[in-house]
């Protein structure tokens, strides 16, 4: 059962969702084929680094130490669940809810941007919808795999600060450092700067096309880093396995 912080998540992202919506209504009634699509990327940035972060720390606070506790280690270490198993359905359960959310409202948002535009600009704001439902996706995953890492075995505090430092700190110093760095490299210092580069990428509404290297780029660092999340999540879940309950 979700708890009032999720419940408040839910409808933070739900209001999110509504706002951007018109927004994508009105950009795309305007006279740029582009700006469709921009509207649409700017709705997937809101419900990701707004609502999308919320939920995923809410859902992933304690997480191994709740599982414990409540009895569904045991019931699954009984149906014969290995630790890596367990880790694995926890992340795509939270990177499902995810996706849902931040994915659902922007396609929720684009497929409106769309409807809105006038015929000349339709299929361009069609073609819009992929790089932000990428970036979507991609954050879905990450961010679960992450939180789950950051938040499943320390305090909720520790929890909080440690998904602090992965996810602001890096960007601030690369956003710090700004035109001192070569964009290759703002895009592999930080998860954001990943999924930034992912998406525009793949944006062939962007002024410079689309770039498969950049995209490429974001989509190794983003691997990286689920695979070194998915590693500490498995280590922790076999910790909490042997820890008294509390």
């Amino acid at each position: 059962m979700a708890g009032p912080l999720q419940v408040a998540a839910l409808v933070a992202a739900g209001v999110t969702t509504l706002a951007c919506t018109g927004l994508c209504a009105s950009a795309a009634r305007g006279a740029s084929e582009g700006a469709s699509a921009s509207a649409t990327s700017l709705t997937a940035s809101a419900l990701a680094w707004g609502a999308g972060v919320a939920l995923a720390a809410t859902g992933a606070s304690r997480a191994w130490h709740r599982d414990r506790d409540d009895g569904v280690f045991g019931l699954a270490r009984a149906r014969g669940t290995s630790p890596t198993a367990y880790a694995a359905s926890r992340t795509v359960g939270l990177a499902a809810l995810l996706a849902a959310v931040v994915g659902g409202g922007t396609l929720v948002a684009g497929l409106v941007g769309v409807a809105a535009s006038p015929a000349k600009n339709a299929l361009a704001a069609f073609a819009g919808l992929g790089a932000p439902l990428a970036f979507a996706a991609a954050y879905a995953v990450v961010l679960a795999s992450v939180a789950l890492a950051a938040l499943g075995a320390r305090t909720r505090m520790g929890g909080y600060l440690a998904l602090v430092a992965l996810l602001v700190v890096p960007d601030v110093v690369a956003r710090g450092l700004g035109d001192a760095l070569p964009v290759s490299a703002r895009d592999v210092l930080s998860i954001p700067g990943a999924l930034v580069a992912l998406r525009s990428g793949l944006d062939a509404m962007s002024s410079d096309g689309v770039d498969l290297l950049r995209a490429a780029r974001g989509a190794f660092v983003l691997a990286v880093v689920v695979a070194l999340a998915f590693a500490f999540s498995v280590r922790d879940v076999r910790r909490a396995e042997t820890e008294a309950p509390s």
